[in-house]
């Protein structure tokens, strides 16, 4: 649990120099590029702020991925949260392509 509250701690506004929020941000990054670049190939809808989709894409598998550390009947197992994800990432894909 200790490994879990100091990564949560280094998500606080104010420690950018933490490794979790340097972390992140560096991801985030790297898939804003992505998108980015599928925006200028067209084959990503040029409505979404890429930086903002990025954003997205983290904080939703955050939260599904916080569903294995929960104590309660509201906790996933492996299959149940690979079935989310996959379920998350089609969701959240199929808005991002633009159609053929």
């Amino acid at each position: 649990m200790r490994d879990v509250s100091c990564w949560l701690e280094s998500l606080r506004p104010g420690c950018s120099s933490r490794p979790g929020r340097r972390v992140v941000k560096e991801q985030n990054a790297k898939l804003a590029v992505v998108i980015r670049d599928g925006i200028a190939e067209g084959t990503v809808k040029a409505y979404f702020d890429p930086n903002t989709a990025a954003t997205v894409f983290w904080t939703t598998t955050n939260g599904l991925l916080s569903l294995a550390w929960r104590a309660d009947r509201l906790r996933a197992d492996a299959d149940q949260l690979s079935n989310l994800l996959v379920t998350a990432t089609a969701m959240l894909t199929s808005d991002l392509q633009t159609r053929a």
